[in-house]
């Protein structure tokens, strides 16, 4: 595992972060009925993976998207600049992490620097799945670090449930929300957090397993939109003709085995001489299972790893930075460390070590329909 200490040079202050999910609710039941899955799967899915709602980008009626994924980091990146208290001209370099894009050009970052009234800067864009956070945090430290920007922007935006329709499995349909969440990176404005350490891997072999734990084919953002039929292997689901190569594939049974484990070194890794007790975890959200999991492998308490699956499901890129900003008060905001823990397909995964030097920090603008 690839480790960055930046106990040395100039300290990186975590000064804003902002979080907002889509704008329409839909429950397990909403779900059911829009796709035509039996009621009672559900229950199932709650009790399977703990989901219960998720946020959206698409209209379920009508089956259009209402808001952009830029718009959605957009509105995530200004609640971070309200609460660093720092104007637009202030960010000298966005770095876009997701999953699923609206738009191939222009990317994200772009977008969002157009939308801030930025006249230059640096952008980058970085796709790759639920762990591509880490990289982005990664990134972000090391342009701080070499001076080619003092102030920065790590923004993840997701508008998955776009393609729920190429899922193969009912209950993957119900798992997924969209959101955007953002942090604000800087060696020249203070925070009340400390960046210290990120570390960042890709596990190829699983266990013997090369199989992949999630695969999206590019065709498929080309095709049909949410509620489009397609030939999936779950016969609860109606056929249609698209060929089963077009889908998207996702092994929850392999995530479900192998990210608890690399999520804990991760987190192991990051806060190695800290006492563990004074330690809060925002990790990736996928289900509550994986979730216990990580929390019985690192010996933590139930109120020491951040839990906003029920609410918002799986978030993807954007999970670890909204479980922190929705649990900022009786987590990050409590506890002397914070370690946010991604964790993706490839298998990507590591984590990023915060350190609470301003312990009169208080939660600055929540997401909307934060639990």
């Amino acid at each position: 595992m690839t480790i960055l200490d930046l106990s040395d040079g100039d300290p990186i202050h975590l000064c804003g972060w902002g979080a907002v999910p889509a704008p329409l609710r839909y429950s397990n039941s909403d779900l059911c009925a829009a796709f035509g899955f039996p009621p009672e799967v559900a229950v199932q899915v709650e009790d399977r993976i703990g989901t219960r709602f998720r946020h959206s980008c698409i209209d379920l009626r009508s089956k259009e998207q209402l808001v952009a994924a830029s718009t959605m980091a957009h509105d995530a990146v200004r609640l971070a600049l309200a609460r660093a208290e720092l104007p637009p001209s202030a960010v000298h370099a966005i770095i876009g992490v997701s999953t699923i894009l609206d738009h191939f050009a222009p990317s994200n970052a772009v977008r969002v620097q157009k939308l801030l009234g930025l006249d230059s800067g640096l952008t980058f864009d970085l796709v790759g799945g639920c762990g591509v956070w880490i990289q982005g945090m990664t990134l972000a430290a090391q342009l701080l670090r070499s001076r080619l920007a003092e102030t920065a922007l790590v923004v993840a935006a997701e508008p998955l449930t776009r393609h729920l329709w190429s899922l193969r499995r009912t209950w993957e349909v119900l798992a997924f929300g969209d959101g955007a969440a953002a942090m604000l990176l800087s060696t020249r404005h203070r925070g009340p957090f400390l960046l210290r350490r990120c570390a960042l891997t890709t596990v190829g072999n699983l266990g013997g397993c090369r199989e992949e734990v999630m695969t999206i084919p590019i065709p498929g953002p080309l095709l049909p939109p949410l509620l489009a039929h397609s030939d999936r292997r779950d016969p609860a689901l109606p056929p249609a003709g698209f060929p089963d190569a077009w889908r998207t594939s996702h092994r929850a049974d392999l995530a479900a085995e192998w990210a608890p484990p690399h999520m804990a070194a991760a987190v192991e890794t990051v806060s190695a001489g800290i006492d563990r007790r004074d330690l809060y975890v925002c990790p990736h959200q996928p289900s509550r299972v994986v979730l216990d999991a990580l929390r019985e492998r690192l010996r933590l308490d139930p109120a020491q790893v951040a839990n906003i699956n029920p609410d918002f499901g799986n978030l993807s890129s954007a999970s670890s930075p909204t479980a922190f900003c929705v649990r900022f008060a009786d987590g990050p905001a409590q506890f002397p460390w914070t370690v946010l823990a991604p964790v993706g397909t490839g298998l990507t995964c590591g984590a990023a070590l915060f350190e609470r030097v301003d312990r009169g920090a208080r939660p600055g603008p929540g997401p909307d329909g934060a639990a």
